[in-house]
């Protein structure tokens, strides 16, 4: 069916009052739930919050950690030049999701047309905290058919600006520009190398791993 369609399905089968995304091969540390649901509830004009995320390889270590923007405004501006929110990692009210849903036309950039909508409802934010471990390599989803997938990751952004109201920065115009020549002219394999030393932070604890941690990964 697809990320988006199989997403959907499990959107309408919800009965709770929120709903947490997590990937299959990710790991999300004890309390993420909890701290969550208390920052959305502390923080009603916020309809979706992620965290910040620590990266791990193939074997379950910590190669790394990606930071995101905790206030709203950041995370608005950064929506031009990439997601604001770790997409696992979000957390949003069942209501407000359920109004939107996602588009299974947007394979791999049904995330960012998402945020785009749930901007008609709030605004978007991260907790500070490390919350989740996301295993990324090479061939992992959203990093394989990279032009294919940065031609939907566009489209997705153009959506945003003509349908959605999003008004973008000078920056943020710039850097979709920058995105594409590197995409077009360089190996993907470049292109996520390039992406990673960007985006990804070197790990200050080089030798830890998962079994550094007491809690059963694959739980969501």
């Amino acid at each position: 069916m697809g990320v988006a369609a199989s997403l959907n399905r499990a959107l309408r089968q919800t009965q709770g009052d929120y709903v947490a995304r997590m990937d299959a091969d990710d790991v999300s540390l004890p309390r993420r739930f909890e701290k969550q649901i208390k920052f959305l509830q502390k923080n009603p004009w916020v309809v979706a919050a992620g965290c910040q995320v620590g990266v791990i390889n193939q074997r379950g270590e910590l190669t790394g950690y990606k930071s995101f923007p905790t206030e709203p405004k950041n995370c608005y501006q950064m929506l031009m030049l990439t997601v604001p929110i770790k997409h696992p990692t979000l957390m949003v009210g069942a209501k407000t999701i359920k109004k939107y849903f996602y588009n299974p036309r947007m394979k791999t950039a049904e995330d960012w047309e998402l945020y785009f909508k749930l901007l008609q409802s709030g605004e978007l934010a991260n907790i500070s905290e490390m919350l989740y471990f996301y295993r990324q390599y090479f061939g992992s989803n959203g990093f394989h058919e990279l032009r294919k997938a940065f031609g939907l990751t566009v489209r997705a952004r153009l959506k945003g600006i003509f349908k959605y109201g999003y008004r973008p920065g000078v920056l943020g115009v710039i850097g979709v520009i920058g995105e594409a020549i590197l995409v077009w002219l360089l190996p993907e394999k470049w292109v996520f190398k390039i992406f990673s030393f960007l985006r990804v932070k070197k790990s200050p604890f080089p030798k830890l791993s998962l079994t550094s941690f007491r809690f059963a990964p694959g739980v969501s």
